[in-house]
């Protein structure tokens, strides 16, 4: 029995699902496609680039999309937390204040948890303990902050602490570490915007001259000695993009 409602339970996964996998495919095949065509002038060169952009281009994004989708949660389970507090005043126990909490949730709002809290509470019916379910959950979200909730629940529950207490503080927590990652985000949106600018002017210099003046140009595209200077500034563009999007990559 228990090992059924694990396999049927619904999970946190960082998946690119379809949809990822056709956006950022066409988007990496597409660009791919334009900056080849730039720096080697040949379609055939582009046609064969674009086919492994097609798939390496959404793994490359798939670390975004899993902190766009973690810090999603993170949002969700803050809010949540205030329901549960409040609960827990009105002098439920903790089980039943979380089942309140999930009948009360708005699956619009709360996409992502909604599922998961209800599949957890169905858990509860069966008797599993809801620290244990907790755990697992925090396990599969790969957060530290709902693990360290996670574990501070299963220690209060063992040593009878304030449950209201701990909740209040984790949710205060979790508000003030949003409210600062969004204000790094806007004191990196203008640096972001210039990188990719910067990203860009290779591209668009090129390009310029490509089209304004391409017997200037032409050696680069004919001669041996031209696609190797082509080959090592696009290598040089790259490893530019990969080394500004690790600067501004800040883990909170």
């Amino acid at each position: 029995m228990k090992s059924r409602s694990n396999r049927n339970r619904a999970r946190i996964r960082y998946r690119l699902t379809w949809k990822d996998w056709l956006f950022y495919g066409i988007a990496g095949a597409f660009f791919t496609a334009l900056v080849l065509r730039v720096f080697y002038g040949d379609p055939l060169i582009s046609a064969f680039g674009a086919v492994p952009a097609a798939i390496l281009f959404p793994l490359y994004k798939r670390k975004d999309i899993k902190e766009r989708k973690k810090q999603k949660i993170l949002w969700e389970f803050k809010e949540n937390l205030y329901a549960l507090s409040t609960a827990l005043r009105a002098g439920q126990s903790l089980e039943s204040a979380f089942a309140t909490m999930t009948q009360d949730m708005d699956a619009e709002i709360y996409r992502i948890l909604t599922p998961v809290y209800q599949s957890m509470t169905a858990q509860m019916k069966l008797h599993r303990r809801l620290e244990d379910l907790l755990l697992e959950f925090a396990a599969e979200t790969e957060a530290d902050d709902i693990r360290s909730f996670a574990e501070i629940i299963a220690v209060a529950k063992r040593t009878r602490g304030d449950m209201t207490e701990v909740i209040e503080n984790t949710a205060q927590l979790l508000q003030e570490k949003i409210e600062i990652r969004q204000e790094l985000e806007v004191l990196l949106a203008r640096k972001k915007t210039e990188q990719r600018v910067m990203n860009l002017m290779p591209l668009l210099v090129i390009g310029m001259l490509a089209t304004l003046s391409p017997d200037y140009v032409r050696p680069l595209y004919v001669t041996l000695q031209g696609r190797v200077i082509m080959t090592i500034c696009l290598l040089l563009a790259l490893a530019s993009i990969l080394v500004a999007r690790h600067m501004a990559d800040i883990a909170l």
